[in-house]
């Protein structure tokens, strides 16, 4: 008569093997698909050029008082419209007639890819640190000292460190030079700082 013999001491890591089958990490920016995060990442991702809804002209505000708002929620006199070069006429933050601008008038706003998620992604070192991490983390599944979501885990912290390393690495093209002016930095794809704060990543399974 055959019999089955089963090792208990091996009951959790076979489990915890399987379960590496099962799930899977996903890192990235956390946001609201739709949201106004979501939307700028992916524009700096892949590119993008943004066009007026309405009207002729992009509105674009120089003054932090005027996030949010228009020309038009303004009287037509509170405004003089004058030709706008940051090449020649911008000095110590003022037109050089004396004029503070409120807004920039565009016909459309090119965003340049830098894909900053891809640069992080594709990197051969981002690659031999994650292996790395998983290696070591399946060594210790195999020990019994460690769990498969402790693997995702380890890996999913690194592949954010990267991709927020990827974003402060000042990814070319440089910031155009009207985008300076208003910028709090000179640094491109930061500002607020709030993509940098959204990246995050997800076990799935």
């Amino acid at each position: 008569m055959a019999s089955k013999v089963e090792y208990a001491e091996f009951g959790n890591i076979e489990a915890e093997i399987a379960e590496l089958a099962k799930k899977s990490v996903i890192a990235g920016v956390v946001a609201e698909e739709g949201s106004l995060l979501a939307k700028y990442a992916g524009a700096n991702e892949f590119s993008a050029r943004i066009t007026p809804k309405k009207g002729k002209f992009l509105a674009v505000p120089l003054l932090p008082e005027l996030e949010g708002k228009s020309p038009k929620d303004f009287p037509a006199k509170f405004f003089r419209f004058v030709p706008f070069d940051p090449k020649n006429i911008w000095k110590g933050g003022k037109l050089i007639s004396g004029d503070t601008p409120a807004f920039v008038l565009l016909r459309s706003v090119k965003i340049p890819e830098r894909a900053f998620i891809r640069k992080a992604a594709d990197n051969k070192k981002t690659k031999e640190k994650v292996e790395e991490i998983m290696r070591v983390q399946l060594e210790k599944i195999l020990l019994g000292e460690a769990s498969a979501d402790d693997l995702f885990v380890a890996a999913g912290e690194m592949i954010v460190s990267r991709i927020r390393g990827s974003i402060s690495s000042n990814i070319k093209p440089e910031n155009k030079p009207l985008t300076k002016i208003f910028k709090k930095g000179n640094r491109t794809l930061i500002d607020s700082g709030d993509m940098l704060k959204s990246i995050g990543y997800e076990i799935e399974g």
